[in-house]
């Protein structure tokens, strides 16, 4: 039983070091709740919690490395028969499930727990299942001084030392660029130089000219983000000496309002800034206007800037537009409540067209069925289409549609108080099932008028397990298929998954 097989002080060097990035792997610096991270803690069940300096002591070191050994050789004793006669990937899948089921039993050591844990991680490598051993590496790090991001790293390395297959080459470089993507938003530039490597190393072993593509583009994409990043932090540091500097103000004005949406902090940068239009736009804000047709006015200024621009820059303008339309539409009447109506409307239909994937072959589509169940609303997209929403958390909703490898499907989820999550199943006949048990993630917008655009995913970050909710057990029924609920962060959420 190999796969379980165990040698003492095998993780010891390298999961004393992986929690320390955990306060960070959910922190979203432009959201209201920045200072907060919730667990991914998943199939154990334990409750999301925020971070303090004192629930961090209440993580459990690891146990001895004879205790851990020891309980090794139990889960051997009482699993290896299984373990031998899962030949297949479901019994395989089913194996994992019942190890991480017995992980989150109350009366386990903290030996026993990890050991769980450990022995469940290694099969799912084992079936190729790389986003199912992420997910419990969470789990561990939960439970355990891990940090999370290193441990996966440590992790994907040594699956692709042992990759033989070009699907295995595949599946190392995908999820190398989700990791890339996390180590760049914790900067961990150690981490984020081998991940680069990994991946271009990994997709080049695929033999896969499109996958190549996709990892220099990302990573050409990340060293871009650095640059800015770099131009920021140079930037505030001329502010600690020179508050007033205008293009300072401007440098950093513009990363917090567009990027990180602080936009308390940004605009008063944006005033003190170089950009004429800029200062003008950020004065007529933080005159706080309380009036609509005051309002409106904002938003026309915003909106007006905006045609003058293109690209992103002209997305980003329009929404800050959006957000001062609809502070003043409820209290306009008659023509001027129509205008912004239609404004509003067309940012937000504004290039819905389907992004193209060259790399799929013409014609390659697949009929699905799509079952979704939703903690309370969702709305889902393909390419930037929507083609299906739902409000009642009661139902389980469901649509016939062609997919193609490639595609991108991205979905707003909205919790209305209570329990949160979402579960999916995408189903492909019987050849393929893709469920929210793999594949997924979850998403910041770079527009929150563009939200549902593939393009307009600014970057991913690992969605969190929400075991305590309904959904699944109503997708089950509705689609035979057994699958976790998943969420983001906040009340309301994106999610993203690409069709492979």
């Amino acid at each position: 039983m190999a796969v379980i097989s165990f040698r003492p002080g095998e993780f010891v060097k390298v999961h004393r070091m992986r929690f320390a990035a955990l306060s960070r792997v959910s922190v979203f610096p432009f959201a209201a709740t920045a200072r907060r991270v919730l667990f991914a803690l998943g199939a154990i069940g334990f409750l999301a919690v925020p971070l303090s300096g004192k629930q961090l002591s209440r993580r459990l070191p690891l146990p001895e490395t004879s205790a851990r050994a020891e309980a090794l050789k139990i889960v051997r004793e009482v699993y290896g028969k299984e373990y031998e006669q899962a030949k297949t990937s479901a019994e395989k899948l089913a194996l994992v499930d019942k190890l991480l089921r017995q992980a989150a039993m109350p009366d386990n050591s903290p030996a026993d727990r990890y050991a769980l844990l450990y022995v469940a991680r290694n099969i799912a490598l084992q079936n190729n299942d790389l986003a199912t051993a992420f997910r419990i590496v969470d789990e561990m790090a939960a439970v355990f001084e891990v940090d999370p991001l290193e441990a996966k790293v440590a992790v994907l390395t040594g699956f692709a030392k042992v990759s033989r297959t070009t699907v295995r080459h595949k599946t190392a470089a995908r999820h190398g660029l989700l990791l890339l993507d996390e180590a760049m938003r914790l900067k961990k530039s150690d981490l984020v130089d081998r991940l680069a490597k990994l991946a271009e190393a990994e997709a080049r072993r695929a033999r896969d000219s499109a996958l190549s593509r996709e990892v220099r583009a990302q990573i050409d994409g990340i060293q871009q983000a650095a640059a800015a990043v770099a131009k920021v932090q140079a930037a505030t540091a001329v502010l600690k000496d020179n508050p007033s500097d205008p293009q300072a103000n401007l440098t950093v004005g513009e990363h917090l309002c567009f990027v990180e949406a602080d936009w308390q902090r940004g605009l008063p940068m944006l005033a003190r800034g170089a950009d004429p239009t800029l200062k003008a736009l950020a004065e007529k804000e933080l005159a706080g206007p309380t009036d609509p047709q005051a309002q409106a006015a904002v938003a026309d200024a915003w909106w007006e800037a905006a045609e003058n621009e293109t690209g992103a820059a002209k997305t980003r303008l329009q929404s800050r537009a959006v957000h001062w339309y609809r502070r003043a539409v409820a209290g306009l009447t008659g023509l001027s409540r129509i205008r912004v109506q239609k404004r509003i409307q067309a940012a937000e239909a504004a290039d819905r067209t389907p992004v193209a994937h060259p790399s799929v072959p013409a014609g390659r589509y697949y009929a699905a069925k799509i079952y979704v169940c939703c903690d309370d609303e969702f709305v889902m997209c393909v390419n930037g289409n929507e083609i299906m929403k739902g409000t009642d958390f009661g139902l389980v909703y469901s649509k016939d549609y062609r997919l193609a490898k490639g595609d991108v499907i991205t979905v707003l989820a909205k919790d209305r108080g209570g329990g949160r999550g979402f579960s999916c199943v995408i189903r492909f006949g019987k050849r393929r099932t893709a469920t929210t048990a793999s594949g997924w993630t979850a998403y910041v917008a770079a527009s929150e008028i563009e939200w549902f655009k593939p393009q307009g995913i600014a970057r991913t970050y690992p969605v969190i397990p929400r075991p305590q909710c309904a959904g699944p057990g109503r997708v089950k029924n509705a689609s035979g298929i057994r699958v976790p609920a998943i969420w983001g962060q906040g009340d309301l959420c994106y999610l993203v998954y690409r069709v492979r």
